[in-house]
């Protein structure tokens, strides 16, 4: 398909009677490809949706063509997007090898059987996790303190551990923020020190 010289104003009608789509492909280029030339020109463009409110009978709103800018060209060459070459019988080859090894590659259910380095920094970890979650604990007590991140939990991904995940994070973003104003019942952006002395007050009253 050799390339085609498309005028603005020539370029304005197509857009406005061939849906984008249909037109990209008579051009031999993509949805987006036509866009950027529509830009390029400053030729407006239905917008989404417009071809199905039109089939429905629906109102819609036609755009007019504003006047050329002296920047911008009369005229564009599209030029069709040349059809992709097929890989090489050695490329296929070697793609199958890497997929036929990736398959077979085991996933365990499980974490036993490690590496005993892998044990002892998975052992690390969770002492670690414990001693943030006794520190935090502790520091809940008073609304200036500012309380350590947890760390990312090594057991397998499940939809119940993201939701999980989500919950501690939405907890701790709460603590890290300051005390609830328990008048308006929202989270300030930062601990200030009224928001500060009103929960001390609050935990004195109590």
């Amino acid at each position: 398909m050799e390339s085609k010289r498309v005028s603005r104003d020539e370029l304005y009608g197509l857009v406005w009677t061939t849906p984008m789509s249909r037109l990209a492909s008579e051009f031999g280029i993509t949805g987006n490809g036509l866009a950027k030339i529509c830009d390029r020109l400053d030729v407006p463009y239905p917008p989404r949706g417009y071809w199905a409110k039109k089939v429905a009978g629906k109102p819609v709103v036609t755009f007019k063509l504003p006047a050329r800018p002296d920047d911008v060209p009369g005229w564009v060459d599209i030029q069709p997007t040349p059809p992709r070459e097929e890989a090489s019988p050695a490329v296929r080859a070697a793609v199958e090898a890497a997929a036929a090894t990736v398959r077979r590659i085991a996933v365990p259910e499980s974490l036993e059987g490690l590496h005993p380095k892998i044990r002892g920094w998975i052992a690390e970890h969770r002492r670690e996790q414990k001693e943030r979650e006794q520190e935090n604990r502790r520091q809940r007590r008073d609304p200036r303190a500012w309380t350590r991140p947890l760390l990312d939990d090594l057991g397998p991904l499940s939809v119940q551990g993201h939701q999980r995940d989500l919950q501690r994070c939405r907890t701790r973003r709460r603590q890290d923020r300051g005390c609830t104003d328990h008048r308006q019942g929202d989270i300030p952006d930062r601990p200030t020190p009224s928001r500060m002395l009103d929960c001390r007050e609050d935990g004195q009253a109590a």
